[in-house]
């Protein structure tokens, strides 16, 4: 291996623009076999990853090659080859924002290709390695980010058969086509744009459609289906070898032709727009042959094209090639060339420009070789920095931090990666970011990078940070401070503080909660039944759960004494039931039984219980009433629910009382007969004495009013009415929490988007307290760019599931609470007619940062089991997409809100309508109607949205207002249509939203 400080051979034609007339470090690795390097890129830590092929030295086996080396020295770290009986060729890598390295390509062993991927963490160490399930002789050829959760591969099959694949983060295929089945010919470069679309570059079969073109491209949706499929050429013969996507969405690739040009191959540089058709087409090149093998854009907008030349720059009659490049600028036009190497040949596979703004390229050279061919790498040295913090404060916003687990919290030997957004609000890049991570109040168990380095911010743009976060089995329980710093070369731009929360999940802690007996008759040996309720406190599950029931003899189990109860989740109970019955060989009016509880780690809890055999003696005339719920012993009972099952026994002498001689006084007064329909009496039962006693169960679940309410049961017997003694039933109602996301999306068409969540959101500020609808009630707005981005809409509905899911989190979502989403934006619907919500970076990024309105918003709400309620403005007058598109998005939305029942929706319009704001309004004219009718008062055409008086407007009752008072608004002002839509099928009529004061 050489690493130098010089480097060998530079010659100029051309110098429009100044190229590099240094190289900071130049490295050469070879054994005796032929080695290459074929691709770099530049790691969260700083390192290159570097990956290439290196040949055994009899030329018999051809190993796959990592090499990670520091940016800065060109000293490689550490050299990794794959391959050992096989033959391993590596085609592609990424980094996963983890820190960890996959990479793919195939494996030859006994005569057979198979497809090979491996997962690397950033020392090189194999994390998975894995044959893919796919059919003999598939070679893999790429694997890009899929942008969410998953990635996309593309594979070969003996050179005719192209298949696209997508696979999930744990590498299982979630599905598979075929591209092609040999009618494009060869695969050679697959890249993904920022709108998701996944295109592929190859050769036609040489013979094969002339008249076409011998380059294709093809253009292929997130799910795989094809966009269009176009060919590329002249009369005689091209190849293409690299093809990328810019921020405006236009496609380049490169290669070399023979129908253009100067010389026997050119350079040939195509672009293209994201629908496929021709911008410009340019050559570069000599007389003799010159192949252009990558194209790497860089940061200030200009281009470089790299590969090999036999065209030699102020040289004639060359026999070896040189390792070519060029600048152009981003029309096509050429700034300057250089060929760089020794004597002999060499060539460019690939271009990379790191974080500092300084491009490496990468490659192989038979010039001062160790042996035919050495892996090849120059970095050349960064340009001069615009420091921008020198003219003063940079206008930079920074989001939230949150942590990539389902829960959000870090939990032993997890690895993850902690995420901020940066947004550039100025009109200059931002170049040259070090992101330095300082635990304030951290622990040993957890690791993170110390630095991350990130490409630049470009003008008026976001960018996601990712660092890498791992923990170990000792991680402690405990809020983790961070202090986050990003510097712009020296210079200190932002800091950025927040905490990550751990949780060492305690161990599965059973314990009783509740335990109680009941009679089943009024003598001694009748059966009883023993209740218990074991609850886990911790935060794991508690599996295989049983429980033992010890008896002393002479008492007679009547149910197994032992009950299974399988695994009780973290902060879950279970309930088990055991009837036992006391026989004459049991002496005494008690007895203790001992319940042992074990679980499958042997976790071992018990407790005595303590029985009575009471008896009730009673003669041929006697008659009794005994609660069974409440309790008989329990003269008060608070109760929260606004109905109560009573549960009583009746012993009397008359075998044939009927439904209608027990009646229930609440408060001295019979309820209506309306309101006790679920009254059950059951057939008499012989006490076992042979006394004439029969003994009934009677049930009946009555209507409870606020406060106290003094419940007694009047029977009517053959010897007269009797009475029970009083129960009191102190009724509170719970009250629920409120639970508010207001989503106010910024357009540039829209005015009152903002201005809508903000007044909807602060409506319902004063809407808590004892005297008030709920209890306490949570707001979060989204209301500015900088905050309804894609990555921030959705990580503010993964929070209201962490809500739901877990008691760690402040404002946990109950089911007995209420949630209301309210959005307002643009909407859309994509090729597969799935609606969409536009986020606010929406103009910079396309339709890659749209909300998934079912797998972002409604699938997440789906998980919380409380009453839910949305509102949404998505589709408005104003919007860009045109009348027939918006239509086209209202249907879909409406389809999709049908699929969801549990759901109750208030849509500003109906189908075939647009929603309208206006300036006299100073809202939009759902969210203004919205606004009247929790005003409470009563409009002057006498629309009143509190028709039946009681200070509360419930659901049903807004969907009313709205729909008479929107209409007349638009049609006042916008001499047109709006309606207000339900899709919650009734649902939720009847739940209170607003108290009126």
């Amino acid at each position: 291996m050489k690493n130098s400080c010089f480097f060998a051979f530079l010659l100029i034609l051309n110098t429009l623009c100044a190229q590099p007339a240094l190289i900071s470090w130049e490295l050469k690795d070879g054994n005796k076999g032929d080695d290459f390097f074929t691709k770099s890129i530049q790691l969260s830590n700083g390192n290159l990853a570097v990956i290439g092929n290196v040949t055994s030295p009899d030329g018999s086996k051809r190993y796959g090659l990592l090499s990670l080396i520091d940016f800065s020295t060109g000293k490689t770290i550490e050299k990794i080859t794959f391959g050992n009986q096989n033959d391993i060729q590596i085609h592609d890598l990424i980094e996963l924002p983890d820190g960890n390295i996959f990479m793919v390509g195939y494996s030859h062993f006994n005569k057979v290709i198979y497809p090979w991927l491996i997962k690397l963490d950033a020392s090189g160490n194999k994390i998975l390695e894995k044959v893919l399930p796919l059919p003999e002789e598939a070679i893999l050829i790429s694997i890009h980010s899929d942008f969410e959760a998953g990635f996309y591969l593309t594979a070969k099959i003996n050179n005719v058969d192209i298949l696209i694949i997508h696979i999930n983060k744990d590498v299982d295929i979630t599905w598979k086509k075929v591209v092609s089945s040999g009618s494009y010919g060869d695969l050679r470069k697959v890249t993904i744009g920022l709108n998701g679309h996944i295109y592929l570059g190859g050769n036609s079969k040489k013979g094969d459609g002339q008249n076409l073109g011998d380059v294709w491209i093809t253009s292929l949706d997130k799910n795989g289906n094809q966009l269009w499929h176009k060919y590329f050429g002249g009369k005689l013969w091209e190849e293409l070898n690299d093809l990328i996507t810019l921020q405006d969405g236009s496609i380049l690739f490169c290669g070399e032709t023979n129908s253009l040009g100067n010389g026997k191959q050119d350079f040939w540089l195509v672009k293209l727009n994201s629908n496929g058709f021709l911008q410009w087409e340019r050559t570069y090149g000599g007389r003799e042959a010159d192949v252009a093998r990558t194209i790497l854009p860089l940061f200030n907008g200009n281009i470089w094209l790299a590969g090999s030349s036999l065209s030699l720059l102020n040289k004639k009659g060359a026999t070896k090639f040189a390792a070519r490049i060029i600048e152009i600028d981003g029309s096509g036009n050429l700034q300057w060339e250089a060929d760089y190497g020794g004597d002999n040949n060499e060539d460019i596979h690939h271009l990379c420009q790191i974080h500092d703004g300084s491009v490496l390229f990468s490659g192989w050279t038979e010039s001062n070789t160790q042996s035919l061919k050495d892996a090849w790498m120059i970095r050349f040295p960064a340009p001069e920095m615009n420091r921008l913090l020198a003219k003063g404060n940079l206008r930079i916003n920074e989001s939230k931090i949150w942590l990539n687990t389902p829960d959000g919290l870090l939990k032993p030997n997890n690895q993850s990666y902690i995420s901020f957004q940066l947004n550039n609000l100025e009109a200059n890049i931002i170049e040259n970011i070090r992101v330095d991570i300082n635990m304030i109040d951290g622990q040993k168990g957890i690791k993170v990078n110390q630095s991350v380095f990130v490409q630049p911010l470009l003008p008026n743009t976001n960018k996601q940070i990712n660092i890498p976060i791992t923990s170990d089995v000792n991680i402690e329980t405990k809020d983790n401070l961070l202090e986050i710093k990003v510097y712009s070369g020296s210079d200190l731009i932002k800091t950025v503080s927040g905490s990550v929360k751990s949780l060492n999940p305690k161990a599965a802690t059973l314990r009783f909660v509740n335990t109680n007996t009941e009679k089943e008759g009024v003598d001694e040996f009748s059966p009883q039944t023993l209740m218990v309720e074991i609850q886990n406190d911790g935060d794991l599950p508690s599996s295989d759960v049983q429980i033992n029931f010890v008896l002393p003899k002479g008492i007679l189990a009547l149910t197994s004494a032992d009950v299974k109860l399988g695994t009780i989740n973290s902060k879950s109970l279970k309930k088990a039931s055991f009837r036992f019955q006391k026989t004459v060989q049991y002496e005494g009016n008690e007895v203790a039984i001992q319940m042992n509880v074990i679980d499958n780690q042997l976790t071992r809890i018990s407790k005595t219980v303590t029985a009575r055999f009471d008896v009730i003696t009673t003669s041929q005339s006697s008659n009794i009433i005994v609660f069974n719920n409440p309790k008989a012993s329990q003269k008060r009972t608070d109760w929260s629910n606004p109905t109560f099952k009573l549960e009583a026994m009746f012993g009397t002498s008359s075998n044939n009382l009927k439904l209608g001689d027990a009646v229930v006084k609440i408060n001295g007064v019979i309820p209506e007969r309306s309101k006790m329909d679920e009254e059950k009496l059951t057939p008499p039962a012989s006490n076992s004495q042979g006394n004439a006693m029969n003994f009934y169960d009677y049930e009946n679940v009555i209507s409870l009013v606020e406060g106290e309410n003094r419940v007694l049961i009047e029977l009517v017997t053959p010897n007269g009415v009797i009475q029970s003694n009083e129960m009191i039933i102190n009724y509170k109602p719970k009250q629920p929490n409120l639970h508010v996301l207001s989503i106010g999306i910024p357009h540039r068409d829209l005015k009152f988007t903002t201005v809508d969540a903000e007044n909807f959101a602060n409506a319902f500020q004063n809407q808590t307290g004892m005297d008030k609808v709920f209890n306490k009630i949570y707001i979060e707005k989204k209301n500015t760019r900088d905050n309804t981005r894609n990555l921030d809409i959705r990580a503010a509905m993964e929070d209201l599931k962490r809500r739901y899911n877990t008691d760690l989190i402040g404002g946990k979502i109950n089911r007995e609470d209420v949630l209301i989403l309210f959005i307002s934006s643009h909407g859309k619907t994509d090729d597969n007619n799935d609606f969409k919500i536009l986020a606010s970076d929406y103009e910079t990024y396309g339709d890659v940062s749209n909300i998934d309105y079912k797998r972002d918003i409604l699938d997440i709400l789906n998980q919380i089991d409380c009453k839910k309620f949305v509102f949404i403005d998505a589709c408005h007058s104003g919007s860009a997409q045109g009348a027939r598109l918006v239509n086209q998005a209202r249907f879909a939305l409406e389809e999709i809100n049908a699929a969801y029942p549990g759901l109750n929706v208030l849509t500003s319009s109906q189908v075939d309508e647009l929603s309208y704001e206006d300036d006299s309004w100073g809202n939009g004219a759902f969210t203004k109607a919205i606004l009247e009718a929790f005003s409470g008062k009563t409009l002057a055409s006498g629309l009143n949205p509190d028709p039946d008086g009681d200070k509360i407007i419930r659901f049903g009752e807004l969907y009313d207002f709205l729909q008479k008072r929107v209409p007349a608004m638009v049609m006042e002002r916008k001499k047109s249509k709006q309606m207000p839509a339900k899709m919650s099928k009734g649902l939720g009529d009847n739940i209170p939203l607003y108290l009126l004061y």
